[in-house]
């Protein structure tokens, strides 16, 4: 399911970085903690 879901959430990213690119490192970054956090509690 993963792998249908990538173009739609690249067209997604697509539609929205342009109106948030002063926030994108912001962004970039909350997703990055994210990820760690989620892989951080799957290792537990």
């Amino acid at each position: 399911w993963l792998l249908e879901e990538m173009p739609l959430f690249r067209f997604l990213r697509r539609g929205l970085v342009p109106p948030l690119e002063p926030r994108r490192s912001f962004l970039l970054r909350a997703v990055a903690r994210f990820v760690e956090m989620a892989l951080l509690s799957l290792r537990g």
